[in-house]
């Protein structure tokens, strides 16, 4: 229960199924079935219960994504190298429109990277994730990592210090837009001060608030 609580995507989680299968299995080999007949009848019921449904949504997205790849449809994501990634409206009209603004965000903040000269450099971002490193194939920094997300990994008491965190990090980029919100907000105001003292705004934009270390 503990690791479904913790989990962002709790109906996504693929071994749940699987566990529950093993523990059917358990269940009926053990005293439970022999002491309780009707176990052998129920247990297998509650398993399809749990399995046919998201069996069925997870050959729908499979089959649906499919479709849309050999179509060629949709728009392709701003980065170089996720190019091949599109972005397909499907039936969730606001997921939608929430990103195809975030993809407007990293075109323009790739393009203020280059302005400013920075494409080579490592770049870390006050958000759920960090598109930069991977689309733009930059050198990752040491000590970033693939996922924030504020009560999660981490939080106002717990979380990496920033010496460390941004140690290596040459630009930090600071999302208006972010893809989660309470991550943006909570690690702006944990590392609010070690940013102010080490580095400097060079660049505000209609998405994004840029810094860059002192020298």
């Amino acid at each position: 229960m503990l690791l479904i609580e913790q989990n962002f995507q709790r109906a996504g989680i693929l071994t749940l199924g699987p566990s529950a299968a093993v523990i059917t299995q358990s269940l009926l080999k053990a005293k439970l079935s022999r002491l309780h007949p009707k176990a052998r009848l129920v247990l297998p019921l509650l398993l399809a219960f749990l399995l046919v449904p998201a069996a069925i949504s997870n050959s729908a997205a499979v089959a649906i994504h499919a479709r849309y790849a050999i179509a060629g449809q949709g728009e392709p994501m701003p980065l170089p190298e996720f190019s091949r990634i599109r972005l397909v409206e499907t039936w969730s009209a606001g997921q939608y429109d929430y990103f195809v603004r975030y993809n407007r965000t990293l075109a323009e903040a790739s393009d203020v990277l280059c302005q400013l000269g920075a494409r080579q450099a490592t770049v870390a971002v006050l958000d759920f994730v960090n598109p930069f490193s991977a689309g733009l194939a930059l050198r990752p920094p040491v000590g970033d990592s693939a996922w924030y997300h504020w009560g999660r990994t981490l939080g106002p008491e717990n979380h990496p210090p920033a010496e460390e965190m941004f140690a290596d990090v040459d630009v930090i980029l600071d999302p208006k837009w972010p893809i989660e919100i309470w991550t943006a907000n909570g690690m702006r105001d944990v590392f609010a001060h070690y940013i102010s003292r080490h580095y400097d705004k060079v660049r505000e934009t209609t998405n994004w608030r840029i810094y860059r270390k002192k020298a």
